[in-house]
């Protein structure tokens, strides 16, 4: 990605997607590989959705804010999978009504979550992790939000680390490391020390 991030992030996200089993469980999904799952142990299993945002080198991102979420749509009689870890089996579930804890999950304040990967190339992906799907297992029901907006508060660093090479190709893991750094800043004289 080149250019910095988005100031706004609008999302008019898909419909989700519910596969029946023979048993009755009812597994939830996102369409694509912007779908995933939430599991926590005892809780209903509920899809996530994973939107990312590539920008250049040279900026910082410092904050995401959900500005709005809406597009409220409700569905009843669903019967999610329960998350179980037992035995190491990642991913394995119980049945439904077999959950834990009875209350809507995820928590109703469990909204988003966000992290910035460097890439290889020196661009950044912005990860935004969205929980619009909600379920209680009590009464079957679920509430999907489709919209939602962000704000994203980034600005512009001054100093960039373009290149390091060493003199070395091997070192033995006790060696000091020999090597060149080059560094690009943009704004006034800096005294930067390299740890």
């Amino acid at each position: 990605g080149e250019g910095p991030p988005p100031a706004t992030i609008e999302l008019d996200l898909p419909d989700y997607v519910v596969t029946s089993t023979e048993s009755g469980v009812d597994h939830v999904t996102f369409p694509g590989e912007e779908g995933g799952t939430y599991e926590e142990e005892g809780r209903p299993i509920v899809p996530i959705y994973l939107h990312r945002v590539a920008f250049g080198p040279g900026y910082k991102i410092s904050g995401v804010v959900m500005e709005e979420r809406s597009g409220r749509e409700s569905e009843r009689d669903l019967h999610l999978p329960v998350a179980s870890f037992a035995d190491g089996d990642a991913g394995s579930s119980l049945p439904p009504g077999e959950s834990e804890v009875s209350s809507t999950f995820p928590e109703p304040e469990v909204e988003y979550s966000w992290r910035v990967e460097e890439q290889l190339d020196g661009s950044h992906e912005l990860i935004l992790t969205i929980f619009p799907f909600y379920y209680d297992p009590a009464t079957t029901v679920a509430d999907f939000y489709r919209f939602h907006t962000f704000t994203v508060f980034s600005n512009r660093t001054s100093t960039s680390i373009t290149d390091i090479t060493t003199t070395m190709d091997v070192f033995d893991p006790e060696d000091p490391v020999e090597g060149f750094i080059h560094v690009n800043h943009t704004a006034g004289p800096v005294e930067a020390t390299l740890v």
